[in-house]
């Protein structure tokens, strides 16, 4: 079966699935580049397919990719593969045998207080009050749930639930929903902007709207929170990207730095797997060893 064909069988396999828009778009993106190369090598049906020949793809990848780009690219190609092994389009052996890109582990990048405090006050220079009260909420809701950016801008107010016990239900990845607590001062920013200052048609059902009362989208997200660094200080954020995904690791950290245990971290992040949430645990593990004292200044003192 053509690569190309197999392919598109593989997207309408994953739409009947429920996947998601946005992860579809992914691997069919990496998997059309795969496609391409391999008409490169002269081989384009399935049943040619070998491990070999994906193991030479993934090292023509061109040098500037980051790791996890590059891992990206082999996992969906495995996938994929994966499926034709099940549909009997190719041995079961050949995506066992792909070679696993390895990734670089890097230092989790999280937000200082100070740099969360200057966000904050960079809200107050929107120029529509509304807008003010919107940006505080959403910077407060970020950084006590440590939501996705698509699960956040995804926010419909029916999912929204205020009293003694406040938080939110989210839809998250795998189509799983699942629900993250509010603490006070975010139930409180959220409140008081859900029912004092957003102004939307009865319609738009999303909490977060835009100026003209249209929903905010991820890439509207994005634009917000690099305004809300531009106007507190660029200079106070060298070194750390300023993005929701920021918050993401910022929440999940300080989780765990206040004696959270890493088993409900990985459920409140919305974690498939609790190996994805171990990541934060060993950047809280070398916080707390970089932190521990001195052996010089021990040892020397007597």
């Amino acid at each position: 079966m053509d690569i190309i064909a197999a392919g598109q069988e593989w997207q309408f396999a994953g739409r009947a699935r429920g996947h998601s828009h946005r992860a579809l778009g992914w691997n069919e993106q990496k998997l059309r580049r795969f496609a391409e190369w391999c008409a490169t090598q002269d081989v384009r049906h399935v049943e040619a397919v070998t491990a070999a020949l994906v193991n030479r793809f993934l090292v023509s990848l061109p040098p500037a990719l980051t790791d996890l780009t590059r891992k990206g690219y082999a996992q969906s190609v495995k996938a994929f593969l994966n499926w034709c092994a099940r549909e009997d389009l190719l041995s079961e052996k050949i995506p066992r045998r792909i070679s696993m890109p390895r990734v670089t582990v890097k230092v989790i990048q999280t937000y200082t207080p100070d740099q969360v405090r200057r966000l904050l006050a960079a809200c107050e220079r929107e120029v529509y009050p509304a807008m003010r009260v919107r940006d505080r909420a959403l910077v407060s809701v970020l950084l006590d749930t440590g939501l996705r950016a698509g699960e956040l801008c995804g926010l419909t107010l029916g999912n929204v639930h205020f009293g003694q016990d406040s938080y939110v239900q989210v839809l998250g990845k795998g189509r799983r929903e699942r629900q993250v607590g509010l603490g006070e001062r975010s139930r409180a920013e959220l409140h008081r902007y859900i029912y004092r200052h957003r102004s939307a048609p009865e319609s738009q059902q999303r909490v977060w709207v835009n100026q003209k009362g249209g929903p905010l989208q991820v890439g509207g997200l994005d634009q917000l929170l690099y305004r809300l660094r531009d106007w507190a200080g660029p200079e106070q954020f060298e070194g750390i990207r300023v993005s929701s995904h920021t918050f993401r690791h910022t929440f999940a950290v300080a989780y765990l730095v206040g004696g959270g245990d890493v088993y409900v971290l990985s459920r409140l992040l919305g974690h498939s797997q609790i190996t994805t949430t171990e990541v934060y645990l060993r950047a809280y593990q070398s916080r707390m060893a970089r932190r521990g004292p001195s052996v010089a200044d021990a040892f020397l003192r007597g």
